[in-house]
């Protein structure tokens, strides 16, 4: 919706809590050492994301971004393996960077692409990740680089409403009777 815009819309309520929910397995005492390992190396005073043109330190919103959660997937990824789990953190903060999530890819700049309707973000599955539905036949403007960056919005946008302790992915549906 534009600036100039009277409509009002109601987030969506958390999800509660579901008794059949499967959390990971506990950590074992090596993974919870590896996992406060890569928590040391990114809270330390004078870290400096390498690789970076301009200031390495972490920005406010890189640091909400490495969650425990976050880590964890991180981790598990790399089958335990701290120094590559650490990399590719580090490769994909610089990523994110590049890309201007934090400071290029705003809502107004998407607008367009989501007053299609093509991908919407509607409650929760039963594992309380974020739902995307995808209506292709929706999809009505242009193939340009903003599509790209709208899919990479609304991912983020379901990442924040990933409720703690959720490490699965979202989950993308396309029903074609709907398309």
């Amino acid at each position: 919706m534009g600036s100039n815009s009277a409509a009002v819309f109601t987030p969506l309520a958390p999800p509660q809590e579901h008794e059949r929910i499967q959390r990971p397995s506990p950590l074992e005492s090596a993974q919870e050492q590896k996992r406060i390992e890569v928590i040391a190396h990114f809270t330390k005073e004078e870290y400096q994301l390498p690789q970076v043109s301009e200031n390495g330190s972490l920005m406010d919103e890189e640091k909400f971004w490495l969650t425990n959660d976050c880590i964890l997937r991180f981790l598990r990824a790399t089958k335990w393996e701290v120094p590559e789990a650490i990399q590719r953190l580090e490769s994909t903060l610089r990523w994110r960077r590049e890309y201007g999530l934090y400071t290029d890819l705003t809502a107004e700049l998407v607008e367009p692409e989501a007053t299609t309707g093509h991908l919407l973000i509607l409650g929760w599955d039963i594992q309380l990740s974020p739902a995307l539905y995808v209506f292709p036949g929706r999809q009505t403007t242009q193939e340009t680089a903003r599509q790209i960056q709208y899919h990479t919005f609304i991912f983020e946008r379901a990442l924040d409403l990933t409720p703690p302790g959720v490490e699965i992915s979202q989950d993308c549906i396309s029903p074609r009777q709907l398309c």
